[in-house]
């Protein structure tokens, strides 16, 4: 190709453009991905912006070893202390959105991983006394408790963990450890199909020669919440299992009369939340529950067409969700 037949001054206009055009290539593409960075960086910041997170682990009862983690908030100067009790076959590292709605509002939060779950020892899904449960929150709350230098915290536990915070607070040894109890998806009312009370009958002769042989809890994932995102992290969390002991399942299936006495023995602050369309523990035993609770100061809400996970619901049900609670634990 002849140059010289375009001229210098066509040349350098072409040359000038192509710089313009690999310029511009570039700071799109700077933009774009400072913009993936940024979102990446803000899917943690939150969270690490917000707390000092530490693990921690205790020898619990049978020489088991019990893992915890605890948020600490980096910007109050006395922040108020809650623990949170997971439920069955999942564990405390599940509980980011509540961690997010409660980020700068001055909350130290710890998250237990029972025994037979998430990063605790024991064989999942496995106890031999319900009171094992009891023993290791209460060692957690000792260790929140000194640590803090508090002497009273707030328990809040969902599904199986609001039996085990129930169960806790409805305690005389421990009750005077608790400032308030918030109680998510309580499973002390099941669905009584057939299938419902055959297996609740098996798990009962089952459980008194065998406490610690394991079935599936047939959990489906779908019924949790409506959010597929949610499910779906469920289904790939390593740390999830579908295993409950004989004497846990029994337990937990039958423990409706032994829950409702321990209700009625509650005199702290309490607050109660379900979803309606809950197909694993339905909302009736919430609010059977809350009409045996003496305390006078006591709040249910009741979410309708939510799931079981109302925490982990579709985004602006959530939300929803976390700002009732988050208001509530501010009134108190």
């Amino acid at each position: 190709m002849n140059l010289e037949f375009y001229g210098k001054e066509f040349m350098t206009s072409i040359f000038k453009r192509r710089i313009l055009k690999i310029t511009l290539t570039c700071l799109i593409l700077s933009v774009s991905l400072t913009g993936v960075l940024l979102a990446v960086d803000e899917g943690k910041s939150n969270l690490e912006n917000s707390y000092h997170v530490e693990d921690g682990k205790f020898t619990g009862v049978g020489n088991t070893s019990i893992y915890y983690r605890s948020y600490r908030s980096k910007n109050t100067a006395k922040p108020r202390v809650l623990l949170v009790q997971h439920g069955i076959g999942e564990h405390g590292g599940r509980y980011e959105n509540l961690l997010e709605a409660l980020a700068g509002k001055g909350y130290n939060v710890y998250l237990i991983d029972s025994r037979g779950h998430g990063k605790s020892e024991g064989d999942r899904g496995v106890i031999t006394d319900f009171n094992q449960f009891l023993s290791d929150l209460d060692q957690l709350i000792g260790i929140a408790k000194q640590k803090e230098g508090v002497s009273k915290v707030t328990l809040m536990g969902h599904s199986m963990g609001a039996l085990i915070a129930l169960f806790y607070a409805g305690d005389p040894r421990y009750q005077a450890n608790l400032d308030r109890l918030v109680l998510s998806s309580l499973p002390i009312e099941v669905k009584t199909n057939f299938i419902a009370k055959v297996k609740k009958a098996m798990l009962g002769l089952i459980a008194g020669t065998s406490p610690s042989f394991t079935i599936s809890t047939g959990l489906d994932a779908a019924t949790l919440s409506r959010d597929e995102k949610a499910v779906a992290a469920y289904k790939n969390d390593p740390l999830v299992h579908d295993k409950a002991g004989a004497y846990l399942g029994d337990f937990i299936l039958n423990s409706k009369e032994k829950a409702l006495e321990k209700a009625s023995k509650i005199n702290l602050p309490v607050y109660l939340f379900h979803g309606k369309e809950d197909a694993v523990a339905l909302s009736a035993g919430t609010e059977e529950a809350f009409a045996v609770i003496p305390s006078k100061d006591k709040t249910m809400k009741i979410y309708e067409g939510l799931f079981h996970e109302t925490m982990n619901e579709l985004p602006q049900d959530r939300a929803q969700v976390l700002k009732d609670l988050v208001a509530w634990l501010a009134s108190h």
